[in-house]
């Protein structure tokens, strides 16, 4: 069994690598007029509340609805997520961007709540993880989207939500 620190490493890696994903297109996800030269940093804060969006969607989403099927599920996991990335809140990477320990603190968030979301589908059978793992990522998508992110840039991004949120959720207990 891996040790808990090798487990928030690995969660660290997927967040980097969702803020891999937006690569050049986070200038997409600023407010109008607005120019920042600083990529890296407003790259990976949005990856890090993306990432602790999801988790915290997945979780809550899980908790509010387990007992009411799939779907209730599905619906209340993509939900929670959108609520965590409305624009304003994305914007806040340029408005106010973190760095040093500010980020390193936001970071372990986000890696914390990317856990228990992990510990939350532990009950759940295959089948449905799935489905939370794909709707999580449509939900990222959309959200973005509607924040400024369009086509391709978002396509990648949805992609690789996907993938690294996949990879949380599998991993063994």
């Amino acid at each position: 069994m891996p040790s808990q620190e090798v487990e928030l490493m690995d969660l660290e890696d997927r967040v980097l690598s969702i803020a891999d994903a937006i690569g050049p297109d986070y200038i997409d996800l600023g407010p109008p007029d607005e120019a920042h030269f600083d990529p890296v940093t407003i790259g990976l804060m949005v990856a890090i509340w993306i990432a602790g969006a999801v988790g915290d969607g997945i979780h809550e989403g899980i908790k509010e609805a387990s007992s009411a099927g799939t779907q209730a599920v599905l619906k209340a996991v993509t939900s929670r997520i959108q609520e965590r990335l409305v624009p304003r809140q994305i914007r806040k990477a340029f408005r106010q961007p973190k760095t040093g320990s500010q980020l390193d603190m936001e970071m372990k968030a986000a890696t914390q709540k990317l856990a228990s979301a992990h510990d939350s589908t532990r009950a759940l059978d295959e089948d449905t993880v799935g489905q939370i793992v794909t709707a999580s990522a449509s939900a990222v998508r959309r959200s973005l989207e509607a924040s400024g992110l369009g086509g391709s840039g978002a396509e990648r991004l949805q992609k690789s939500v996907e993938a690294n949120i996949n990879i949380v959720l599998r991993q063994p207990a």
